[in-house]
């Protein structure tokens, strides 16, 4: 009997190859939105981002207009939705509960400075995301109950595709891993509040100077704190697909 590995995504025994490993095999997911399955109309707005989780998470844009969706041209080529004037949304959030743990992951492209980019909450009041240069120019940042923000200490946003895991631990702890490396953050935040709303390229208000200027490729949210394999599978995934 042979056996065949490769990166943690591909099983063959005795030449039958086993599905790939994907995201849906994550314990505790909750949301997974990937430009490579929306439906969407090459260089049209995208007005809904369906979830494929199974959860139900989909996504509506608002206002109309605030992205384009492009069925190539992204991280290797592959599709990506290109954010400008507000985010696609929901009215609940991904994971409830104050300083909940949770682990957030995302192939992502920041175009412009000064943007929030994924947010689990309402900015200025609560929740917890993925900024680039709100506070600190040419940064990754950690946005915090929208009073606190951490920048990644490791190295600058490459203005470049890459895949960034943001980690809520809990406890007032967070972690940042950018293309599989753990990174250093500025600080940690003593307490978060409960979220109330999830938005992709930009905060839960829409059209504010707050909105993200770039790209998504793909999104994956997980309550609790992926284990380390869970993690090396998640990364290896996104590596192989997007070689980010």
């Amino acid at each position: 009997m042979s056996l065949t590995l490769g990166l943690g995504l591909g099983l063959a025994f005795g030449g039958a190859a086993a599905p790939a490993w994907t995201p849906a095999k994550l314990s505790g997911l909750v949301a997974w939105f990937d430009a490579s399955d929306t439906g969407g109309v090459d260089g049209q707005n995208l007005t809904t981002w369906t979830d494929k989780s199974g959860a139900g998470f989909d996504l509506n844009v608002q206002p109309a207009g605030a992205n384009v969706f492009h069925a190539s041209g992204g991280p290797n080529g592959k599709p990506y939705v290109a954010f400008s004037l507000g985010p696609l949304k929901r009215a609940a959030p991904l994971v409830a509960g104050a300083d909940a743990a949770r682990t957030f992951y995302a192939v992502i492209k920041d175009t412009t400075e000064g943007h929030v980019a994924l947010l689990d909450g309402r900015y200025g009041f609560n929740g917890f995301g993925l900024g680039f240069g709100s506070t600190f120019l040419h940064a990754r940042e950690s946005i915090i109950s929208g009073d606190a923000v951490f920048k990644d200490s490791t190295s600058n946003d490459a203005n470049a595709w890459e895949q960034i895991g943001l980690i809520n631990v809990g406890g007032g702890a967070q972690r940042m891993r950018v293309g599989g490396a753990e990174h250093t953050l500025s600080g940690a935040a003593a307490v978060l509040a409960s979220t109330t709303a999830f938005s992709i390229g930009g905060n839960d208000q829409g059209f504010s100077a707050d909105s993200f200027i770039g790209g998504v490729a793909e999104f994956v949210a997980c309550t609790g704190v992926l284990s380390a394999g869970d993690l090396a599978l998640l990364e290896a995934y996104f590596t192989a697909k997007y070689g980010a």
